[in-house]
């Protein structure tokens, strides 16, 4: 929570029935999507209460009590801002507990997958539960999931462990049928009790209009696959006072509909209605004497950089493989292969979108190993630190040239491995820096024993370094000016100072400019053809 957002509030009244009836206090300076949810659950809270006294004044007893869990064995759908909150309430666990809770997230998206109801080819962050077009298609795998029995990840002891916080959706869950019947909500009657106005729905529509969130619930299980993609839409910091007065007035909005026996949230009116939400485009590419074909799925609407970095890696690997194809041919092949790992002691660059990635891989690594790992990059700092190289690489905007290459050899022979680095191979290959991705030699292998003396022959590539144009297209900065880059071993902390910013431009603009800036041609066209060669 943003700090200004405590200290800055404003009181704003609600015309939703059961709503307090005195102002609430919301945020009123800079604050998030997420500095908004306190607000939120008092005004749940609240008109849930309502709710119950109501029931209760009509002869009907809440059957609901601590221990009693069928409910969280249903499929519960939350806002994406709230999906954020619980990975954010995740992520701050000791991490013993959190190792526990993360591994029951990973092993239910596992069964969903082979129950058939999750894609496990879909990238996550963009999956959600496999529906068709049939009018009884969520109920239908609403019962499926329900049937398979999986508990929340949140759950233990039969209980909420996350109580304090739970999402809205389960605080208004109330019945007044025996509990044993919640056993099987799909056969036996179930009187749930129905608050005025659902606080996840109002959410949902002021993350869609304010931050850009599709439109849409997901399920709760699928939250921390889905924080990466939506936090920084989520946390992206705006007027709160503007944010708090949204709220209330999509919460009074929604209240009107219910009370005229309308869709309290129905489908955005967007300007053009049919615009799907991705776009794919297929390009036909020549590098040097071979053609390529690419395909590549963007968001239309806005995106961050690091959905578009698997595009700006598949172009890497093209401009890989095409270069060692023809060096092979010449009779220079390729010398790096697994377990030499020299050139993981060398100072490694990677993008600020990197960084995150990077950052957000080793937060999802199951312990032992993610605390391996981390004492691994704690050690290197300590390691620079007593060199006197470590405040060199944090004012690294400042370098002049021959200072560069001074400190790349001081970086170099501290002889500090790659924190990835395991059995002198790496440990996350298919997610690897871009500027790693590229760096291959043709050259003995022991060359790169000292890569500072002559002997080293770079593999030369016929598309421009993807770690320099992507870091740049990502910035949204001239392909002449400096590359905005962080140290791979300081990749952790800077990621945890410089939260992600929310997206600024469209998918389909970010991809024209990586496929620009490093092919040289113009951005891509669906069914066109891309002349590269050199």
């Amino acid at each position: 929570m943003t700090a200004d957002a405590t200290a800055r509030r404003i009181r704003l009244p609600l015309a939703v029935p059961g709503a307090p009836t005195e102002p609430i206090d919301w945020p009123a300076g800079p604050a998030s999507l997420l500095d908004l949810l306190p607000s939120v659950y008092a005004v749940s809270n609240a008109t849930s209460k309502a709710a119950v006294a109501e029931a209760v004044a009509d002869g009907k007893a809440i059957s609901c009590k601590p221990g009693c869990s069928a409910c969280c064995r249903q499929l519960v759908a939350v806002s994406h801002v709230e999906a954020v909150a619980v990975a954010d309430l995740v992520a701050a666990m000791p991490a013993e507990r959190q190792v526990a809770v993360r591994n029951r997230f990973a092993q239910a998206a596992t069964r969903l997958e082979r129950a058939g109801l999750l894609n496990p080819k879909e990238a996550p962050g963009r999956r959600s539960l496999i529906l068709d077009d049939r009018d009884s298609a969520v109920f239908d795998v609403s019962r499926k999931y329900f049937d398979l029995g999986i508990p929340c990840p949140l759950l233990e002891n039969e209980s909420c462990s996350i109580y304090p916080n739970w999402p809205t959706v389960c605080r208004e869950y109330h019945v007044t049928t025996p509990a044993e019947n919640c056993s099987n909500v799909f056969e036996a009657p179930i009187d749930r009790i129905q608050p005025s106005v659902r606080m996840g729905p109002v959410l949902m529509a002021l993350g869609h209009s304010a931050a850009g969130l599709p439109f849409g619930q997901l399920p709760l299980v699928l939250a921390l696959e889905w924080s990466s993609s939506a936090g920084p839409r989520v946390r992206h910091i705006q007027d709160g006072e503007a944010l708090s007065r949204a709220f209330v007035a999509e919460a009074n909005l929604q209240a009107e509909r219910i009370a005229r026996r309308e869709d309290p949230c129905p489908l955005p009116n967007d300007p053009i209605p049919s615009q799907p939400r991705e776009v794919t485009a297929t390009i036909e590419l020549k590098v040097r004497t071979q053609t390529v074909s690419i395909r590549a799925t963007v968001p239309t609407g806005p995106a961050t950089p690091r959905e578009l970095l698997p595009f700006a890696r598949t172009l890497t690997e093209i401009s890989v493989h095409v270069a060692e194809a023809d060096s092979t041919k010449a009779g220079e092949p390729v010398s790096c292969k697994a377990g030499c790992g020299a050139c993981c002691r060398q100072p490694v660059p990677v993008t600020e979108t990197e960084a995150h990635v990077l950052a957000d891989l080793v937060a999802a690594m199951p312990e032992p190993r993610q605390s391996a790992v981390r004492s691994r990059f704690a050690k290197a700092i300590e390691r620079f630190e007593s060199a006197g190289i470590l405040s060199h690489l944090r004012e690294r905007t400042d370098w002049p040239d021959g200072q560069r290459s001074k400190l790349g050899r001081d970086y170099f022979e501290q002889g500090v491995p790659c924190p990835f680095l395991e059995d002198e191979s790496c440990s996350i290959h298919p997610d690897r820096p871009l500027v790693c991705r590229e760096f291959l030699v043709t050259s003995p292998a022991e060359n790169c024993a000292n890569p500072f003396v002559p002997g080293v022959k770079r593999l030369e590539l016929p598309m421009a370094s993807a770690f320099r144009t992507f870091a740049r297209a990502a910035a949204d900065i001239p392909a002449d000016a400096p590359v905005p880059w962080v140290p791979l071993v300081l990749a952790l902390e800077w990621s945890a100072e410089n939260p992600e910013p929310p997206p600024a431009r469209t998918g389909t603009a970010l991809l024209e400019q990586t496929f620009r800036l490093m092919t040289g041609v113009g951005g891509p066209r669906a069914g066109t053809e891309a002349d590269h060669g050199r």
